[in-house]
This record gives C-alpha cells, structure tokens and sequence, in this order.
C-alpha cells in the first residue's frame, strides 16, 4: 500500500499515476475498461512490487514486525517506508511535498470521469480527503486507514462488500443485505507496537 512512493518515482503522467494506485485496488477482471496510459500504470506498480518483494533491505523489514502483527508485514512495511518518505522529502524530490501532493489530486479528479465507476468512486475519494496527507502522521499511518483498515481490507474473504473495508463504494443497491456483513479478518487488537525501527518502536 506505499502509494506515496509509487507515486513519487512514476512519471508525471495523470493516467500512469492513477493506474500507479489502482493496481492496489482493482481486482484483475475489473481492469480491463481502464484506458491504455492508466494500464502502464498498473504494470509499473506491478513490476515495482515484484522487485522491492524481493529485496533484501525489504525482507529484514518485514522481518521485524512482530506478533501478533506478523501476518500484516508487508502492509505496514510498505506505510512505513511512504512515512519515512515524507520525512526524508526534500533528501529525493525537489517539488514539495505540499504541491506534489496537490498535483496529484487534481490529476485524479481530471481522470476520474473516464474511468469504470468503483475505480472513479475510488480516485475521487482519494482526492477530495488527500490521502497521501496520512503519510505524514505516525498515528495516522499506524492506526486508522492505512493501520488497521487496511490491513483488514487485504485479509478480507469479501472486500467489495464488507462495510469495514471497502474503500470506496463498491456493491451495488443489489447487494445492499451483503454489505452488512463484517469482515471477520480485522486486524488483532492489541497496544504492542508492531515495528521496530531506528532502535525504537513506532507503531
């Protein structure tokens, strides 16, 4: 879920930077009404997890979540790395963060009326909370949407309609009775701090 960072190295592109996001949301099938510029940005996101899964700096990462967030290291991993990210700006990018981030909203919201409905519900939203925001608060990272609902999210047996995961509205009127349900793979409870870093915990 480092979407700061995928967004930070993708080229300034609009289409290639949603596609750079929505890799992590849309399910395969739901991506083929995505436009050409926004599906180079799908395969770069995916060619980017493929290399960082595999390397080494990456997995002593992971390996120092500890249980019971274990089971949840590669998502707090990749938050962690965007926080660090923010922390560390002006050190890898010139554009600040505050217009690069402005930047990327009004991308979203220019791309968002030629895509497929959830991936335009989900860009919007995207945009009008300025998520990329969470990136810069250590208790955000750690505890709501890219901590726990996230997290659940990735673990749930049914994202599209669960209440507490899905980001976006994603079940149609139809399923309305569904959408009631809750996921049953919420992230554990607990005031342990998942991850050690720089000789201290962080949550």
């Amino acid at each position: 879920m480092n979407w700061l960072v995928h967004l930070a190295v993708a080229p300034a592109d609009a289409e290639h930077r949603v596609g750079q996001v929505l890799a992590d949301v849309l399910h395969p099938r739901d991506r083929a009404g995505l436009g050409a510029g926004v599906q180079r940005g799908v395969a770069s996101h995916i060619a980017i997890d493929r290399f960082t899964d595999r390397h080494a700096a990456v997995a002593r990462s992971r390996a120092r979540v500890r249980a019971p967030w274990r089971r949840y290291a590669g998502i707090l991993v990749d938050v962690l790395y965007g926080h660090l990210l923010v922390r560390r700006w002006d050190t890898h990018l010139a554009e600040p963060f505050e217009r690069f981030g402005d930047a990327i909203y009004a991308e979203f919201l220019s791309v968002s009326p030629a895509l497929p409905a959830d991936a335009a519900a989900f860009t919007r939203r995207f945009a009008e909370e300025r998520w990329l925001e969470a990136y810069r608060d250590e208790a955000c990272c750690a505890g709501s949407r890219a901590g726990s609902s996230v997290a659940s999210a990735a673990r749930c047996r049914w994202p599209r309609r669960c209440r507490c995961c899905s980001p976006t509205p994603m079940h149609s009127s139809r399923s309305s009775t569904s959408s009631s349900r809750r996921c049953s793979a919420r992230p554990p409870r607990t005031d342990a701090q998942p991850v050690r870093h720089a000789g201290r915990a962080t949550s």
